[in-house]
Formats: structure tokens, sequence, C-alpha cells
């Protein structure tokens, strides 16, 4: 979290815990599942809205982004 992050995943044993909380309360509470594309469809759309160069307070700059693309290897 915070500047200059990126999500995290953990693929070490023992890690498999951590992100395997149930949804049965959300879908209990009413709360749905939604088509993968329906879903980043609707996210773009309201990062779009918010403004997509807007200041950030986590994630990769886009400075910080190609930096690390260009290091890859080819």
């Amino acid at each position: 979290m915070g500047p200059d992050s990126i999500a995290m995943w953990l693929v070490e044993p023992g890690t498999e815990g951590w992100s395997s909380r149930s949804g049965a309360a959300a879908v209990a509470a009413g709360l749905r599942h939604r088509p993968r594309a329906e879903l980043v469809a609707d996210t773009l759309a309201w990062e779009r809205e918010r403004g997509l160069d807007r200041e950030r307070k986590a994630g990769l700059s886009p400075k910080r982004e190609q930096e690390l693309l260009t290091s890859l290897p080819s």
C-alpha cells in the first residue's frame, strides 16, 4: 500500500489462506457475483469518470511503471 506499490500475489506454501475468505455473507446480504467482463468494463468507466491522470494514494506512477517495463528482459 502507498506510493509505488503494486498488487500482492502470494504463491509460497502456507500463504494460501490469506485471501480465502468466503463470500457467503455478501451473497446472503443480497450482493451478487458479476461477469468478469461487466466488472472490468464498469471499473474502467468509473476510473475514467474520476480522471485517469488524477493523483493516486497507491500504485505505480506512469514513470515508475515505464522504468520497470523497460528493465524487463526482451
